[in-house]
């Protein structure tokens, strides 16, 4: 089986080095990017499409699954870290934020540790263990 993993398009906020919500949507550029990746994945003639819930990916997935015939499925277990909403709309270089980086790989061990509603690393762990399962257990049914 083919994996292919592809991130979302641009948004406003990534391009202002900003926490961005799971609401952020693409960005007209975005836009573009994703029909070029759906252009490109075309090609490799894929029969699954996986998402995860947020907005810019469920958009950046819509527009690849058009453009190869498939509907998206979306599922938790492929999202990006899940930082702290109290980050969300904050800069990327604020004091909090990188004080949750650093108590997140001083904790980095600690399974009960959390820094607020954050993902610690025993649960990005744990999350990307299901994902690699979820993607096996899909082996026997798809090829890309």
């Amino acid at each position: 089986m083919h994996v292919y993993f592809v991130r979302h398009g641009e948004t406003f906020l990534n391009t202002r080095h900003i926490h961005q919500s799971p609401s952020t949507p693409l960005s007209p550029k975005g836009q573009t990017q994703a029909h070029s990746v759906a252009e490109y994945l075309r090609a490799m003639n894929p029969d699954m499409l996986l998402s995860s819930r947020y907005a810019r990916t469920e958009e950046t997935a819509r527009i690849i699954g058009i453009s190869v015939g498939l509907r998206p499925v979306q599922s938790g277990l492929f999202s990006e870290v899940e930082r702290p909403t109290s980050l969300c709309g904050r800069s990327i270089f604020c004091l909090e934020s990188f004080w949750f980086v650093f108590l997140s790989v001083w904790n980095r061990s600690d399974v009960t540790w959390r820094y607020k509603d954050g993902e610690s690393f025993p649960d990005i762990y744990t999350r990307v263990q299901r994902a690699f399962e979820y993607i096996e257990s899909l082996a026997e049914d798809h090829t890309s």
